[in-house]
């Protein structure tokens, strides 16, 4: 499958190439974009881009051949600033706050009640720190920070990728479920406050998967039409990139052969279980989908890495007031791989 964002394609010349659709029946579509300008124009150097005045925007344009909109929610607000992080933040430090609490007013008493109380406020604060964590690492600030280069970096990084072949794989698994008996341990307080640890067994539906396969489709050719990057790119010292990706067959025979090796890949190993899934994955070795680029490295903030957001993530508990900045002093920006094979 590809990956699809929303854009607008801008058109210039006309030619006809075929989608690869969800439901394996390609979709014939028109005025897709291949400039031939494009596709023979080398990147220019650095040092013949002009250096724009830095203007307050939160997104620029760095792909010609394609008008990238702001995200939104609900089809037209902006998306939320890190509401996300901001949720657990609030969540990790209400559970501080409980921790603390509770162990002023029912530390000194060691009642039934007040020990239930402090055990409870003991296993909330691991969990939200825990989910704190998690949620800090996995965000797309780490994911910036992590992959930070300078522009001439950048802009070989991106004309790399579009000359690397797209990798297209069939998988499949074979399954069927199982009842399984497991023993499960609980514990019980009476009314004299003594506590037992007692067993029980339940039946539980399994998955087993018994087979699993993955083909990887060959083709003979393919091209990029995803174009070059625009000086825009220079207009600010620090710009956050999403990169996504996409293919298509370039023409009917390629989308035929497609579909038809799919469809021959699902019924040769359907019946192996009596449960069956099947998926197609599309992948760019080399491909991220988010990095950070620096225009000049000497005037780069010196907050602007991985190891202080882990600073402010870990000894500071606060990872939201670390996005709000960074986005202030930097902006977004998308580019868009446009991949076509032949078969």
């Amino acid at each position: 499958m590809y990956d699809h964002p929303p854009y607008q394609q801008v058109l210039d010349n006309q030619s006809t190439q075929y989608l690869h659709t969800k439901d394996q029946e390609p979709t014939q579509i028109v005025h897709t974009t291949q400039p031939d300008s494009t596709q023979n124009q080398s990147t220019p150097l650095l040092s013949e881009l002009p250096n724009k005045q830095e203007k307050k925007v939160s997104q620029i344009q760095i792909q010609p051949t394609y008008q990238h909109h702001e995200e939104v929610f609900f089809g037209c607000c902006r998306k939320s600033p890190h509401m996300l992080s901001l949720l657990f933040n609030l969540f990790l430090l209400a559970s501080i706050i409980f921790i603390i609490v509770a162990g002023i007013l029912y530390g000194t008493n060691p009642s039934r009640n007040n020990k239930t109380v402090l055990i409870v406020a003991g296993c909330v604060l691991p969990v939200a720190f825990i989910a704190y964590i998690i949620e800090a690492f996995c965000s797309s600030t780490y994911s910036y920070l992590a992959n930070l280069l300078e522009v001439e970096d950048i802009v070989t990084h991106i004309n790399r990728i579009r000359d690397t072949a797209p990798v297209l794989r069939f998988h499949c698994e074979c399954y069927h479920y199982e009842t399984r008996l497991v023993t499960v341990s609980y514990t019980e307080t009476d009314s004299n406050g003594v506590t037992r640890t007692r067993h029980r067994t339940e039946t539980r539906e399994e998955k087993v998967v018994t087979y699993t396969e993955s083909e990887r489709f060959e083709f003979r050719a393919h091209n990029d039409t995803s174009g070059v990057v625009s000086n825009e790119l220079l207009t600010f010292n620090a710009i956050r990139i999403d990169f996504t990706k996409q293919w298509n067959a370039g023409d009917q025979m390629t989308a035929d052969t497609y579909s038809s090796r799919y469809m021959n890949f699902k019924l040769r190993n359907q019946f192996r279980d009596t449960h069956f899934n099947a998926w197609e994955t599309f992948d760019v070795p080399g491909f991220e989908s988010k990095m950070l680029a620096i225009v000049d490295i000497n005037k780069k903030n010196k907050m602007l890495s991985a190891g202080w957001y882990t600073f402010f993530t870990l000894l500071l508990l606060n990872s939201w007031a670390y996005r709000i900045w960074m986005d202030s002093v930097s902006v977004k920006a998308k580019y868009h791989f446009n991949k076509t094979i032949y078969i």
